[in-house]
C-alpha cells in the first residue's frame, strides 16, 4: 500500500488561498495527506487574524489531512491554546506536529486525534538561535529504521555538496545549523523538505543513498526539496514565482528494494575514504614528535575543485554535466588575447600582442581546460567501482567533444593527469591542452625526452600499468593521452618525488612558451578570465554533450 502525499510551501497567513489550492489539487489527484513546510500562520495582521478565526471555527473546510510545523513565528495564542487542549488538533483535518517532535503515523499516537497512516514516520524539526542545538535524541520517539519525511526550516549545511544541479541555481540556498547534518545522518530520511535559510526558490536535489551505514540502510535514498513560498509578497519585477508544491508517493521500504536512481550522487553526509584505511589508523605507523601531527585530509568543504566550496572560481566554469564539469584553469598555458593585454603598434596603429608574449592560442579563449569529477575523489583510479564507470564514461565523452572543438581551429588535444594519494590529498582532474595539429606527432617524443631528463620512466604497456594501480603497482601515477589515441603511463615509486608541473612544463617547451611553465606567472584579472571563459564557451557549446 502506498500513500500519495502533497507538500505545500508556507501560506504565511494566506489560509483561504492555501485551502483553495489544496481543494483544486485534491479533486484531481486524491492525496492521502498534505504536509505544510514552514510558516503556516506567519506574522499576525488584521487580515490573517480573520482567516485564523475562520480556520478555528471550521469555516474554511480543509479538504484533506494536513500537518503543519513551527516556522519562523510562534503560533497565534488562540491556536496554541487549541493545540494544548486537543493534543495537536487545530481544527478538522489540520494537525500541529510541533518542533523537535517525531510523529510515528503508522502507530497509535498519544493523541487519538492523529489518524493512522500507512508509512512509518513524519518529523518536524524547528529551533531558534537561542535554543540549544537539536539532536535526534531530542525527538520524542526513536527511529531505528529511519524517517520517511523530515521537515526543516533550513537545509543541512552540506546538502548542496556533490550536487551537479546546485551550481546552476539562480538563488541562494542559505545555510542551516551544523548539527542538522548529524540529525540527517542519524535519521536517514527518504524526503527532506525546507523552505527557509536563503532566498525564495524551488530546488529538488538529486537523491543519495545510505548503503553500508548500518541496519535499515538497504534501498534507502534521500531526496532533498526546497519548496517555494505559497503566500507572502509577490516576487521582484522580472522574476517568476517559485514553485510551491511537490507531489510524491511513499510505499513501505521492503525487499525487493527499488533500483538505484539513475541520477543518484554520492552521499554528501557520509563521504567514505578513497583508500582502504587512513594512515593514522594503522597500528604500524611511527609516532610523530609532539607538534608535528599530520594535517587532516583535505575534504570537500575546503577543496578548490568541489563545487560546494563557496571559494570555487565559478566564472571560469564552461560546462556542467551529470558526473563532471569543465572549467578553464587559473593561468592557463596558452596565451590568449585577453591575457596578453593587446598593445598598439607605434608604426601601424594596429593592436597586436606585446613582445615576448608568444603566439595567441589557436582556440578562442585558450582552450586549456580541466575535466573535474563533481564528487570528491583523490584520483580517477581510486574512484569506487560503483561510481567509476559513469564518471569515466563522461570524462571520455568530454575528451571527444574537446577533440571535435579543437579540430575546428587546427588543434589537437593532449590530456594528462597526475594521480597522487597521500598527504592532505586533492581532487582528481584531467588537464586538456590544445596543441597545433602540426605538432601532434612530436608530443610523445617530447614527454619521453623530458622524462629522461628527470628520471621519469614510462611503462612499456600503459593499459597494464594503469590496471595495476592500487593492486600492487602502487597508488600514484602520471598519465598522458596522446593526440593519436595512445597512452603513456608512469608509475611513481613509493616515496619518490615528482614534479607536479611536469605535464605543463613539457607542453610549454614544445609550444616554445617556457615562460608560461608556472601558472602563477600567468596572472589575469577577473574580467580577463571571464572574457576567456565566454570566448571558449561560445565555440565549445555546440560540441558540449552535457548541455
Amino acid at each position: 500500500m502506498s500513500a500519495k502525499i502533497l507538500a505545500l510551501g508556507p501560506p504565511l497567513g494566506s489560509l483561504k488561498a492555501f485551502v483553495d489550492k489544496q481543494r483544486s489539487l485534491q479533486t484531481k489527484h486524491n492525496f492521502t495527506l498534505c504536509v505544510c513546510v514552514g510558516d503556516f500562520f506567519g506574522a499576525a495582521t488584521s487580515e490573517t487574524d480573520t482567516e485564523v478565526d475562520d480556520l478555528l471555527a471550521g469555516r474554511l473546510d480543509v479538504p484533506l489531512t494536513t500537518y503543519i510545523m513551527v516556522g519562523g513565528h510562534l503560533l497565534p495564542e488562540r491556536v496554541q491554546q487549541r493545540v494544548d487542549s486537543t493534543g495537536g488538533e487545530v481544527c478538522s483535518n489540520v494537525f500541529f506536529i510541533g518542533s523537535l517532535s517525531l510523529l510515528p503515523l503508522s502507530l497509535s499516537s498519544s493523541s487519538p486525534s492523529f489518524p493512522s497512516l500507512p508509512f512509518p514516520s513524519l518529523c518536524s524539526l524547528s529551533f531558534r538561535s537561542k535554543q540549544p542545538a537539536p539532536t535526534l535524541a531530542s525527538l520524542k520517539a526513536p527511529t531505528p529504521t529511519g524517517l520517511d519525511i523530515l521537515l526543516l526550516q533550513a537545509p543541512p549545511p552540506s546538502l548542496s555538496m556533490l550536487s551537479p544541479s546546485c551550481p546552476k541555481l539562480d538563488f541562494a540556498l542559505g545555510q542551516g545549523a551544523t548539527p542538522l547534518g548529524e540529525v540527517v545522518r542519524r535519521a536517514r530520511p527518504r524526503y527532506i523538505f525546507w523552505t527557509g535559510g536563503g532566498e525564495d526558490g524551488f530546488w529538488e536535489r538529486e537523491p543519495f543513498g545510505w548503503e553500508g551505514t548500518g541496519s535499515g540502510s538497504e534501498g534507502r535514498y534521500t531526496r532533498g526539496i526546497k519548496i517555494g513560498r505559497f503566500g507572502g509578497p509577490p516576487p521582484e519585477e522580472g522574476k517568476k514565482k517559485a514553485r510551491s508544491f511537490y507531489a510524491f508517493s511513499l510505499s513501505p521500504l521492503v525487499a525487493p528494494f527499488p533500483p538505484r536512481p539513475a541520477n543518484a550522487t554520492p552521499n554528501p553526509l557520509a563521504l567514505p575514504s578513497s583508500r582502504g584505511h587512513y594512515i593514522r589508523d594503522c597500528p604500524q605507523k611511527v609516532a610523530r614528535p609532539p607538534g608535528m601531527e599530520r594535517k587532516p585530509e583535505l575534504g570537500p568543504a575546503e577543496c578548490w575543485f568541489c563545487l560546494s566550496n563557496p571559494k570555487v572560481t565559478k566564472h571560469l566554469i564552461v560546462a556542467i554535466g551529470t558526473e563532471t564539469y569543465v572549467t578553464l584553469p587559473k593561468g592557463q598555458l596558452p596565451p590568449t588575447i585577453s591575457s596578453s593585454k593587446m598593445v598598439q603598434n607605434k608604426i601601424t596603429g594596429v593592436p597586436e600582442l606585446p613582445a615576448g608574449s608568444g603566439p595567441a592560442s589557436l582556440v578562442p579563449g585558450g582552450g586549456h581546460v580541466l575535466i573535474i569529477p563533481i564528487s570528491h575523489h583523490q584520483t580517477l583510479q581510486s574512484i569506487p567501482a560503483i561510481d567509476a564507470p559513469a564518471i569515466n564514461a563522461e570524462i571520455e565523452e568530454t575528451k571527444e567533444a574537446l577533440r571535435d572543438c579543437y579540430k575546428e581551429f587546427g588543434a589537437v588535444p593532449v590530456a594528462f593527469e597526475v594521480g597522487r594519494l597521500g598527504g592532505r590529498g586533492g581532487h582528481a582532474h584531467v588537464q586538456v591542452v590544445p596543441v597545433p595539429a602540426a605538432l601532434a606527432s612530436k608530443v610523445e617524443a617530447a614527454f619521453r625526452e623530458e622524462g629522461n631528463n628527470l628520471g621519469i620512466k614510462f611503462a612499456d604497456n600503459a593499459e597494464a600499468a594503469l590496471a595495476s594501480v592500487g593492486k600492487g603497482g602502487g597508488d600514484n601515477y602520471f598519465r598522458v593521452d596522446l593526440p593519436g589515441g595512445g597512452k603513456m603511463v608512469h608509475l611513481m615509486e613509493r616515496g619518490a618525488r615528482f614534479d607536479l608541473q611536469f605535464g605543463r612544463a613539457t607542453l610549454a617547451k614544445l609550444l616554445e612558451i617556457p615562460h608560461r611553465i608556472d601558472w602563477k606567472n600567468c596572472p589575469q584579472t577577473d574580467a580577463e578570465e571571464k572574457a576567456d571563459a565566454v570566448a571558449f564557451k561560445k565555440v565549445y557549446s555546440k560540441y558540449d554533450r552535457s548541455s
